[in-house]
């Protein structure tokens, strides 16, 4: 019986082939970049994504919005949606996130512009398609495939939608966990990484941290470079020193992880002079750490 229900099941998502990848498409044309990033925050997306939970028919959906001035809406939203099991009590979790990374220079992008997704070669192409798109999209399915066939499994289906995940997760799970919704017998699943084909299981993640370097110097003319110091040289040369001092400190491997060493990359880097005759009295980089527990 089970091995019918499984098979009735795959044939069913292979039915909803279509309808996934329009759905997928019609969130990834909607811009949710947090506003770290100078986007406006994930809302857009959540009205969009409710109307869809909404003509699904799922039992219950709960919101847990967070209060944040820096965007237009002034919340963060975070969306619960419940497909009852034959426990109601105990649940499978499956968890994905509503933001995206910004689409960076947009010259690079070569197949679609960011926002305006096209299906070529059998993949969607559009920024947020892939991380996390593609599972919020699969696990909203799975659940629709369910309800097609009138299967109730043991476990009530609890998707979490949240905010924030690209950039520390504050507005997002954390707020969640302090809700006190989860349970210690639940089962959580986080469709946020993996391999081609499904059967890589990730069991611990590396920590994160970001910190800016800002170093000060003195503005001057280029071509009088003794009046000044030049903080865009300085800064570099610290940025290159303090790149090689920590991967040579935390040179620690564990197979578990991929890559299996902690990382330590420079990133984002602030403008800071609009001419190029001039040398720069500040200069400000940013790294992005990733690191072994």
């Amino acid at each position: 019986m089970i091995a019918l229900n499984v098979n009735r099941l795959f044939s069913e998502i292979e039915e909803l082939k279509d309808e996934m990848v329009k759905t997928l498409m019609a969130l990834v044309r909607i811009s949710a970049i947090a506003p770290e990033n100078g986007g406006e925050g994930e809302l857009k997306k959540v009205e969009k994504l409710v109307h869809i939970l909404n003509e699904m028919g799922f039992d219950n959906i709960e919101h847990y919005d967070v209060e944040d001035e820096r965007v237009p809406s002034k919340v963060r939203p975070n969306v619960v949606a419940y497909y009852r099991g034959q426990d109601e009590d105990r649940k499978l979790w499956i968890i994905t996130h509503l933001d995206v990374v910004p689409p960076g220079e947009g010259s690079f992008w070569t197949v679609t512009k960011p926002f305006e997704p096209i299906v070529a070669g059998g993949k969607v192409y559009g920024r947020g398609s892939e991380d996390n798109g593609q599972s919020l999209v699969a696990s909203i399915f799975a659940v629709k495939a369910l309800k097609n066939l009138g299967i109730k499994p043991r476990r009530t289906i609890a998707l979490a939608f949240v905010a924030d995940e690209e950039v520390g997760s504050r507005h997002g799970i954390q707020h969640l966990i302090k809700q006190d919704i989860f349970r210690e017998d639940d089962l959580i699943v986080v469709p946020d990484g993996g391999n081609e084909t499904g059967d890589f299981i990730e069991i611990a993640e590396k920590s994160m941290m970001s910190f800016r370097v800002r170093t000060i110097g003195k503005q001057t003319h280029a071509s009088t470079p003794g009046r000044g110091l030049n903080a865009h040289r300085a800064g570099m040369r610290y940025a290159l020193a303090l790149d090689d001092f920590l991967h040579k400190k935390y040179s620690t491997r564990d197979g578990d992880f991929v890559p299996p060493e902690s990382t330590f990359e420079p990133t984002k880097k602030n403008p800071n002079v609009d001419a190029v005759n001039i040398i720069p009295g500040e200069d400000i980089t940013y790294f992005d750490c990733r690191i072994l527990p």
